[in-house]
């Protein structure tokens, strides 16, 4: 989901556009964040999964000036660590 986020909320950049990726504590976290950003018509794409009964998943957001989203992103960490299919995460190993 990270990917496609990214790749499609990117469309129309520079070579010089870096993604970053954060993480969110839940699905409500990211709920608040799309309605923030349509609040604030700032360009993003949502990206739900069908398979976990269209849970919202990631959000991406088009490049844009720092200074336009960062007020918004400052409640979410960067992201530091491997993806884990379960979600849970033992140190730095993903638990089965």
């Amino acid at each position: 989901m990270i990917v496609h986020a990214a790749v499609l909320s990117s469309k129309n950049t520079s070579s010089n556009t870096f993604a970053v990726v954060l993480t969110a504590p839940d699905e409500s976290a990211l709920l608040r964040l799309e309605g923030v950003l349509s609040d604030n018509e700032i360009p993003f794409a949502s990206f739900r999964e069908q398979d976990y009964g269209s849970e919202l998943m990631a959000i991406g957001i088009e490049p844009v000036e720092r200074r336009i989203v960062r007020r918004h992103l400052s409640g979410f960490s960067l992201f530091g660590g491997a993806l884990c299919p379960s979600g849970k995460k033992i140190g730095n190993t993903c638990a089965v």
